[in-house]
């Protein structure tokens, strides 16, 4: 055969297979195994940290329901997120529909994943009642739901003020834009601790407007409202495509669990316990990290410097004294109506290049304070916090599943926290403030999916290259 017939075939085998290979990827999913979970249970309410209500009722159908740690639960980005857990007595697939706060409860205060169960019902599927606190392993997959993903308006909204929220989606939603009147430019809403979006203006809503709904495979469904109606449901016509690779023949699954922490008593917990409660393993400790760059301890670091705006009392105490984390001093400040905390660098950083994956901070307020925003300045991406008086670790991804941090960072995309209401903030606290490279579990929905999608990307282009070579030899 004559070496362009070869080349020829090369090319559409390649083709033909980068096909197959996408196709196949947009069809299933199943992300990577994490055996060292750790499982509880308690009464679920009808409220529920994200907001969708009694089991059964308009936007909560599915039965299973979980309330993860705050790491996990990620300022509601996991709200309505499905993980297949597996234990002693069996599997089953849980949502996300509430949180198991960080205060009060010390198995929820770390950054291991712990799903604390909403009933008897839902642990005995996995683990004996009795046992109360069981290490079993978790995956994310995509929720086994009937029907179409909807929208649902809250209460008190209004044509200047909108909060809509998704419900019965199969994947997490990575964001949600309103077209406020048809015709109009899409405008990002804002993701509010409690999963609803919000939008206040300018202007105001003129039916019929479209809400447009982005999930973290960036699949798009749009829904179009009729009326600025409060508390009202309105369903789809359609579904995120992607399904979960559980139960398929080529899913191999992910049970088993790694060898178990030894026993200590019983963390205290708000929630109700199980009785009876024996002694049960202390949380495994969190992942290792390891700080890269430091941008405030103390002291500023690195090149980095501070260019807050509408802070009360005009600037930032950068060397308060009132119970730092660590070392001698902390940041001390108030944010008056919109007003934000921003750092500024003299280098543009190419974070991804230099193995940066995370921002990480310590924080506290003076009061509980849940309109405390973090973006990079120039994006549409935030992630709110839910401050307590206690000091709490945040660290979020700069990756596209978190601040979608664009290139380079620093001198003109500045990381930003900013005050979200329009009246005087609470007393922040701040320190430890740093650039690091985190190994999460990487069944998070932050790091792990994304890099997860990358490998599979990678792993299609080497399929279609020794597909082509394969015929390139043979012919």
């Amino acid at each position: 055969m004559t070496l362009s017939l070869k080349l020829l075939f090369f090319l559409l085998g390649s083709i033909i297979m980068m096909v197959n290979v996408n196709t196949a990827r947009g069809q299933k999913y199943t992300g990577s195994c994490n055996k060292n979970a750790h499982i509880t249970y308690y009464d679920y309410t009808n409220a529920g940290a994200c907001s969708f209500g009694d089991i059964g009722g308009p936007t909560l159908s599915y039965t299973l329901v979980t309330a993860p740690n705050q790491y996990l639960f990620n300022g509601s980005y996991s709200c309505g997120v499905c993980y297949q857990l597996t234990g002693p007595k069996g599997t089953a697939i849980v949502m996300v529909a509430d949180l198991c706060p960080a205060n009060g409860n010390q198995v929820c205060s770390t950054q291991d994943q712990h799903f604390d169960l909403g009933g008897t019902s839902t642990f005995s599927k996995i683990a004996d009642v009795n046992a109360g606190y069981v290490q079993v392993s978790a995956v994310p997959v995509a929720c086994p739901l009937q029907g179409n993903l909807g929208v649902a308006t809250k209460d008190g909204v209004n044509a200047w003020w909108m909060a809509i929220m998704a419900y019965n989606h199969v994947v997490g939603v990575d964001r949600m834009e309103i077209q406020p009147k048809t015709g109009a430019n899409w405008v990002s809403m804002t993701r509010q601790s409690y999963n609803y979006f919000v939008w206040n203006g300018p202007g105001q809503l003129i039916p019929p407007y479209n809400v447009r709904v982005t999930s973290v495979y960036g699949e798009q469904v749009t829904v179009t409202l009729t009326d600025t109606a409060e508390s009202k449901a309105w369903p789809s016509n359609s579904q995120f495509q992607i399904t979960s690779a559980a139960g398929s023949p080529s899913y191999t699954g992910c049970s088993g669990t790694s060898t178990p922490t030894t026993p200590s008593p019983s963390p205290a917990t708000s929630k109700p316990s199980p009785s009876p409660s024996p002694a049960t393993p202390s949380p495994t400790s969190a992942p290792a990290t390891s700080a890269l760059m430091t941008i405030y301890d103390d002291t500023f670091q690195n090149g980095w410097s501070d260019v807050s705006w509408g802070v009360v009392g005009g600037s930032v105490n950068y060397k308060s004294t009132s119970s730092p984390h660590s070392g001698s001093y902390c940041a001390q400040f108030v944010l008056s109506g919109w007003g934000g905390l921003q750092f500024w660098s003299n280098d543009m950083i190419d974070w991804a290049a230099k193995g940066y994956t995370s921002l990480s901070f310590w924080i506290r307020a003076d009061a509980k304070y849940s309109d405390l925003e973090v973006n990079i300045a120039g994006t549409s991406t935030t992630y709110f916090m839910s401050l307590t008086t206690s000091w709490q670790k945040v660290t979020v991804s700069l990756g596209p599943s978190g601040l979608n941090a664009p290139t380079l960072i620093g001198r003109d995309n500045k990381i930003v926290m900013q005050n979200q209401r329009a009246s005087n903030s609470a007393t922040f606290f701040l320190d430890d403030v740093q650039l690091i490279q985190e190994t999460k579990p990487s069944f998070l929905l932050a790091d792990g999916e994304a890099s997860g999608a990358d490998r599979v990307v990678s792993t299609s282009l080497l399929v279609c290259v020794l597909f082509g070579l394969s015929l390139f030899v043979l012919f």
